[in-house]
């Protein structure tokens, strides 16, 4: 019986022990920028957002298909309904925007940019929130 006890309590601290060590499994996002832009599509750009304190919680990808460009942003730290937004202007031409609260990403933005340059962009959460645009980029 003391052999009994001893091994359950050895097995039992031996199980605590791995369920308090082991890291927590990060949130995945199912969806990606690929198939979100559709069949075709193939990045060219990316740009990651991070709290000030150093946490990672988006990402911005510029993808682009022959013709046209895409823009989406992926949220990757709660996958809880947030604040996000994707933007595309193309040179000479109004800004493109999708926004608001989502899961998993915002976007597609779509734009067509033939022999002109774009600035692409997005944003995670409001306040205090983090954003980025591209300045001109991508001419051609």
């Amino acid at each position: 019986m003391n052999k009994l006890v001893k091994t359950l309590a050895v097995a039992g601290a031996a199980a605590c022990a791995l369920a308090v060590s082991a890291p927590a499994q990060a949130a995945s996002n199912p969806y990606n920028h690929e198939s979100v832009c559709g069949s075709g599509y193939y990045n060219i750009d990316h740009h990651d957002l991070y709290t000030s304190s150093g946490i990672k919680v988006a990402t911005i990808w510029l993808d682009y298909n022959g013709s046209s460009n895409c823009v989406t942003t992926f949220e990757y730290s709660t996958l809880a309904e947030v604040f996000l937004k994707a933007t595309l202007q193309v040179e000479g031409s109004t800004t493109k925007v999708d926004s608001g609260d989502f899961k998993y990403y915002a976007g597609p933005v779509r734009a067509v940019a033939p022999g002109k340059c774009v600035k692409w962009g997005g944003q995670w959460d409001v306040d205090p929130g983090v954003s980025w645009t591209s300045q001109w980029s991508h001419c051609g």
